[in-house]
């Protein structure tokens, strides 16, 4: 039987409205790319040490002694917790996503299959909107963690007090110089890069949630319209006649 399925004209790459996000986690070491040269699992392995384990896990780290040790007002109880819950909170996000890479991967993956290609131009607009809105989501996230992020590092200068953007403990004395610059510097660093790929696990997964939303509105759209999808693969058209 013949299989009424249109060809796709309208080609698509599916793989953008996650590209970005990926682009970030495998950069950030928390998604692990496809490996085609030793040199590459050589690199792979340096960002890892250098983004998982030297940034995300010290901040981490030291988030958590100065979580045990806070001692004082509320004021300062709640400053030392706050981004302290936020990366805690992405442990588990991390966790899951290095034990499921192989299914997400797969996943990122089967996006792009000729099935889920659009067979109009009005579907073609849909999943383009659909793309366009998690680029969207994605960019607009990332510039509020970058200007967060600054803003933090600007406010300790407008205190008469100088003092480090983030509350956290290091194993030296942070008050003399260059110690102070050193842990200044680490924490703006480390602050940016994990808020940006705690969004970027955020923004792919939904991403991908927006992959189903396009393909049920791409079924709907073809499901109206039926009749001229067949009778415009088959060459001709249907007429009420029973006979």
């Amino acid at each position: 039987m013949k299989n009424f399925r249109l060809k796709p004209r309208f080609k698509i790459n599916f793989k953008e409205i996650v590209g970005a996000n990926v682009a970030a986690l495998e950069l950030c070491a928390f998604m692990v790319p496809d490996f085609t040269r030793m040199w590459d699992k050589f690199w792979y392995g340096i960002r890892f040490l250098l983004y998982v384990v030297g940034i995300y896990g010290s901040q981490l780290s030291s988030e958590i002694m100065n979580f045990l040790f806070v001692e004082g007002s509320i004021s300062e109880i709640a400053s030392a917790s706050f981004l302290f819950l936020t990366h805690a909170v992405q442990v588990p996000k991390v966790i899951y996503l290095y034990k499921n890479m192989g299914r997400v991967k797969a996943l990122i993956k089967s996006i792009d299959r000729s099935e889920f290609q659009p067979d109009s131009e009005k579907q073609r607009k849909i999943l383009k909107g659909y793309i366009k809105t998690s680029k969207f989501f994605s960019y607009s996230f990332w510039a509020a963690c970058i200007a967060t992020c600054i803003f933090w590092a600007i406010y300790p200068f407008t205190e008469d007090t100088l003092r480090l953007p983030l509350a956290g403990w290091f194993p030296f004395c942070i008050t003399t110089s260059p110690n102070f610059e050193y842990a200044y510097v680490y924490q703006f660093i480390a602050a940016t890069l994990n808020g940006l790929s705690n969004i970027s696990i955020d923004t792919m997964m939904s991403g991908l949630i927006m992959v189903v939303c396009a393909q049920l509105s791409i079924l709907n759209d073809s499901l109206i319209n039926i009749r001229p999808f067949a009778e415009l693969e088959m060459g001709h058209e249907f007429t009420n006649d029973k006979g």
